[in-house]
């Protein structure tokens, strides 16, 4: 493995002092291979035989200066002519004790050079104090450095998966930085002092956008390969996998690597974050075109499955959830795009998907005003429907509650279109029946989701409307229903009002125009439509 000299660690031509050094050559080749661990024969030596190569070199150095001389004094002896030769010595000795990285099958071996590494590094605490003393520990620190990121360079350059990329980013992060290593007490003023901190920073943002592209191109890889196989799936396989299959391939997909990031550093996260956001975004799109083809041509063949509808909702859910807690972690991200195409896909799967319990209802709701169905027996039919489909708690409270409002809608309709007075030979008491309708409804369908919202309250404040005589009372009903029950009565408020007939045209002139702020749109609409004065004479 070829190595970079650095003139700061020695002169420019060291070959006499070299030679004229005064060592033997047995001693000058033992100094060559100070603190070899024998890489390449597997060799390991225990703590003691460790300790003792550690502190050959500075024994020589001491030897070589001036018989019986400290070590301090040595250096300061022939400090101007010795220095560099023992820096030559140091710097040749570490590149023979690095390990010899091979030519092929790094990465199979990256956990071994890693540990190879670690256990040079964790030799220079136990020898310290005579590098300190002779002032050599910094020139020591700043070659292991330089050789340590020199391996490193060369795996990089030899590595092409995202698993080995982290592995080699979380050593050099959380083991090399470590106080086990670099950090260590021993070690850390002079390190602080001595490594070359653009050494590390140019590797780790190497490594990163090494990382990053390698990334990317596995990401829309995932991802493309996740939909092609969801196009050429069966509808049902089985429920549980037809159902969640997509979104948590999906999910998972993203989140592995946006887990292994966030071990890392919170900067790469952030950088990673971004790319699977561009992920998700053509997923999406490339998912709610495919989608909307099928869910078009079915309809044209008239042969929309509910289960495959049913998943169609359940996927948009799911993934509209997940964007949004990239989102919220990211501020950077507009969700718009995402949560407008997956809105407008599940709402065409629910509109498929709730045809067949609204043509129920439509049935139910004319049999019962009809008299043909005097208690809505037929209402059991809907919850068989909805009792067919997977036991999915968000989704079927949303087609539970989608049913429920459609069933009052209805039945609104129905009860403002039939004559009052027909309806009091009938029922006697229209307003009673209507609120015995109204809480006999909201206790069916939260038999069948207990959180189901309360569509009835319409029903119950028609009750109000019939029997309320005074004005100012009135008032204070109809704004309650434009502002609690917009989507299930004010189209037709305007015909409650003057269906008994009790109210005069200047009477519900002024409740309306009393609320004009509730619902400034919809009241403009009933004032100015030319079938309102119509209605009046009803």
């Amino acid at each position: 493995m070829l190595r970079k000299k650095h003139k700061d660690l020695g002169t420019e031509d060291l070959s006499p002092l070299i030679n004229s050094s005064g060592l033997s050559e047995n001693e000058e080749e033992q100094s060559w291979n100070l603190g070899s661990r024998h890489y390449g024969k597997e060799i390991v030596l225990n703590n003691y035989e460790v300790q003792k190569k550690h502190c050959v070199l500075a024994e020589r150095v001491s030897v070589s200066v001036q018989g019986e001389m400290t070590f301090s004094e040595a250096h300061t002896h022939e400090s101007d002519c010795k220095v560099p030769m023992y820096l030559h010595l140091m710097e040749v000795s570490l590149e023979k004790i690095f390990p010899e990285l091979p030519t092929c099958d790094i990465v199979n071996q990256l956990k071994d050079n890693l540990l190879k590494m670690r256990n040079v590094q964790e030799e220079h605490p136990s020898s310290a104090p005579q590098f300190k003393e002779a002032q050599l520990l910094k020139n020591l620190i700043a070659c292991h450095h330089q050789c340590i990121f020199e391996c490193l360079d060369q795996i990089l350059q030899h590595v092409n998966t995202t698993k080995t990329i982290f592995t080699l980013l979380d050593w050099v992060q959380h083991k090399y930085l470590s106080t086990e290593l670099l950090g260590h007490p021993e070690l850390w003023d002079e390190a602080l002092q001595a490594v070359d901190l653009r050494l590390l920073t140019d590797w780790i943002s190497q490594a990163e956008k090494k990382l990053l592209a390698i990334v990317q191109k596995d990401l829309f890889t995932s991802l493309r390969r996740i939909l092609q196989n969801e196009s050429s799936r069966e509808v049902c396989v089985s429920v549980d996998e037809a159902f969640i299959r997509l979104h948590v391939d999906v999910i998972q997909c993203l989140n592995a690597v946006l887990q292994r990031a966030k071990e890392t550093s919170q900067t790469l996260k952030h950088n990673i974050q971004k790319l699977c956001w561009e992920g998700l975004q053509d997923f999406v799109e490339k998912y709610v075109n495919f989608e909307k083809k099928n869910l078009k041509e079915e309809t044209q063949l008239g042969t929309s499955n509910r289960m495959y509808l049913f998943k169609i909702s359940k996927s948009c859910n799911e993934l509209k959830r997940y964007a949004l807690s990239i989102a919220a972690d990211h501020k950077g991200l507009d969700t718009g795009n995402i949560i407008s195409a997956l809105n407008e896909l599940e709402g065409i799967a629910l509109q498929h998907l709730m045809e067949r319990p609204i043509h129920l209802a439509q049935i139910i709701v004319a049999k019962y005003f009809k008299g043909d169905d005097k208690e809505m027996l037929h209402l059991n039919d809907i919850e068989q429907l909805l009792n067919d489909l997977p036991k999915d708690q968000d989704l079927q409270k949303t087609i539970v509650s989608k049913a429920y409002h459609q069933i009052v809608v209805l039945y609104f309709q129905h009860l403002v279109q039939i004559k009052y007075m027909k309806l009091v030979k009938r029922w006697t008491d229209v307003g009673e029946r209507v609120a015995h309708d109204a809480e006999f409804l909201h206790s069916f369908f939260s038999v069948l989701n207990p959180s189901v919202e309360k569509w009835n309250l319409i029903l119950l404040k028609v009750r109000e409307v019939l029997e309320c005589s005074d004005i100012e009372s009135l008032k204070i009903t109809v704004g309650v229903i434009l502002q609690d029950c917009s989507s299930t009565g004010t189209k037709h408020l305007h015909a409650l009002l003057c269906w008994n007939g009790v109210l005069s045209r200047q009477e519900i002139k002024e409740v309306l125009e009393a609320n004009q702020d509730v619902n400034p749109c919809y009241l403009s609409q009933i004032m100015h439509t030319p079938w309102y004065s119509c209605l009046l004479c009803c």
